[in-house]
């Protein structure tokens, strides 16, 4: 015999459900069972207690994982070389040749990484990427004005000569030829202001969308057929800045080198330590003896804290480099290197350390997913034995009143299902309508066949 089913119509989870997939509505046993089961409202600081897990591991994970994204993991040997090359120098002609174009030279700035890794090799980082910023200034060359008595500059060279020099004695007789020496004054043309092509800089691009042009050398070409002298700057990258201290905020915090974060905190972490606060606002700090020398006052608001520090947090120095561009060698190319440690990022331990870091996040996650599923078919279970309960309760209050009751409530549940007649849509829809003791029932079904 066919008996009708007392639960109504309801989903039961027969397969492993995620954590993803569960819903607050399917562990959420209901008030009314604490009656016939005492020991739910253990299960709910149990539930309450897992959210706060869940959260306070998905915010160390994120810490964990910034961590890994910020910081370098070990410094390398970037070796930086500065040379020039020149072509179609007077000196360079041949005889019974002509030169192929004007005099020239070209200055070059290139740097890599001392490490085992191929210079074809597409994970190898470029010169552009382990510095921000490049300035070369050109200077101008200033012509020595020559004194009374001075040979002229060809004179020095023809060594043949010079034996005639004596005639030097006879210089205090010429008084006004320093005067004569100033007439070609205005010809003198590197003593003007320098010129905007004399100063060359690249800067790293700071649009992130932006494409990056990365490479491992600098070229700068001009024409010339003389000496010049240049001055080259090399910013290297720095993340995190790190900033040098003061004599007077070294003593107090005991490091030469520090973020502008790292000192913030130190500063904290000595305001705690000594009870420095102010009773009446937090915000402000008394200093004592040694913050008092530091900051020159008696009290401060912590949010100056910043412009306080400042006077005592300068940036490290860039990379200066007094470079002579020489025109009469063919190539310089050795003369001048410089090797520096930049931080960079070891990208294979920080994916070792993020698989170590992922799998204490999900190594347990096949035992937490067969775990939910239990109970989440347990308090199905629970539920379904409760409506049960209060089945065959009501039956056996009142047979006749209830059948009839489950009857005509089972017939409007037929209607609705099979279609529109007998059926009032707008009806439906009042408070009127849901009068029997199976509210929930037809509220579930109105629901599953998209009525409300």
């Amino acid at each position: 015999m066919n008996r009708a089913n007392p639960n109504g119509p309801q989903q039961v989870v027969q397969q492993g459900v995620s954590a993803a997939q569960i819903r607050p509505t399917d562990i959420t046993i209901r008030r009314s069972l604490d009656s016939f089961i005492p020991e739910l409202e253990l299960y709910r600081k149990l539930v309450d207690a897992e959210k706060r897990i869940d959260i306070l591991t998905a915010r160390k994970f994120s810490d964990v994982t910034e961590v890994f994204n910020k910081f370098p993991r070990k410094k390398e040997l970037l070796r930086i070389f500065v040379y020039n090359i020149a072509e179609n120098q007077p000196w360079q002609q041949k005889e019974g040749e002509a030169l192929s174009g004007e005099p020239s030279w070209t200055l070059r700035i290139e740097g890599r990484l001392v490490n085992e890794k191929d210079v074809n090799d597409a994970t190898r980082r470029k010169f552009s990427t382990l510095v921000t910023g490049i300035a070369i200034d050109l200077l101008p060359q200033e012509e020595k004005k020559p004194l009374a008595g001075d040979s002229q500059p060809g004179v020095s060279q023809q060594d043949p000569q010079q034996p005639l020099q004596p005639q030097q004695p006879q210089q205090p007789l010429q008084p006004q030829q320093p005067q004569q020496t100033q007439q070609p004054q205005p010809s003198q043309q590197p003593q003007q202001p320098p010129s905007k092509d004399n100063i060359i800089e690249w800067h790293e691009q700071q649009d992130p969308k932006a494409k990056q042009a990365e490479f491992d050398g600098l070229d700068i070409k001009r024409n010339g057929a003389k000496n010049l002298k240049a001055k080259i700057t090399i910013q290297p990258k720095e993340y995190p800045i790190y900033l040098q201290t003061s004599s007077e905020l070294r003593s107090l915090i005991g490091v030469a080198e520090t973020t502008q974060h790292d000192a913030v905190y130190a500063i904290w972490q000595y305001i705690q330590l000594n009870n420095l606060q102010a009773v009446d606002d937090k915000r402000v700090i008394n200093c004592d003896e040694s913050l008092s020398q530091l900051f020159g006052v008696p009290r401060f608001n912590f949010k100056d804290i910043i412009a306080l520090l400042s006077k005592h947090l300068t940036p490290n120095k860039p990379i200066s480099i007094e470079y002579e561009i020489r025109v009469d060698r063919a190539s310089t190319l050795g003369d001048v290197v410089i090797d520096v440690e930049v931080p960079v990022e070891d990208i294979a331990e920080q994916e070792l350390l993020r698989e170590e870091s992922k799998k204490l996040v999900t190594e347990h996650d096949e035992a937490i997913k067969e775990l939910s599923t239990k109970i989440v078919l347990g308090v199905q279970g629970l539920h379904n034995s409760h409506r049960k309960y209060q089945f065959y309760d009501k039956l056996s209050q009142d047979p006749a009143t209830f059948l009839k009751s489950f009857t005509e409530s089972h017939s409007k549940l037929l209607k609705i299902l099979s279609g529109d007649e007998g059926y009032n849509e707008e009806d439906v829809r009042r408070s009127t309508f849901y009068t029997d003791d199976l509210l929930a029932e037809n509220i579930d079904v109105l629901l599953k066949t998209n009525r409300l």
